[in-house]
């Protein structure tokens, strides 16, 4: 899980299918896109991380609105933010 933090941490918001490019680019710990998306649910549950919907749809011809396009963005909460810099001040530095 703190490998994820430190990616959002650095990258910013990211959409989940961009985070697991990233993680699994950095080497980060997640088996698969499922058990990366179990994790950032267990986040969201104990608030490090926290979610933003779609954009709002355009207007269709019918005048109805259309469900909002794209994925949810995930970003750290300031508790998240908090926990890993802890986490990272606690590694002792190699030599």
């Amino acid at each position: 899980m703190a490998g994820l933090l430190r990616v959002l941490r650095d990258e910013g918001a990211m959409t989940t299918r961009a985070l697991f490019e990233r993680a699994s680019a950095l080497g980060v710990g997640t088996r698969s896109m499922r058990h990366m998306k179990g994790l950032l649910n267990k986040m969201k549950a104990i608030d490090r991380v926290s979610t933003s919907p779609p954009g709002e749809g355009e207007r269709d011809s019918g005048g109805g609105k259309r469900r909002g396009r794209g994925n949810f963005t995930f970003s750290v909460t300031e508790a998240g933010r908090a926990h890993v810099d802890k986490l990272d001040r606690s590694i002792r530095p190699p030599g």
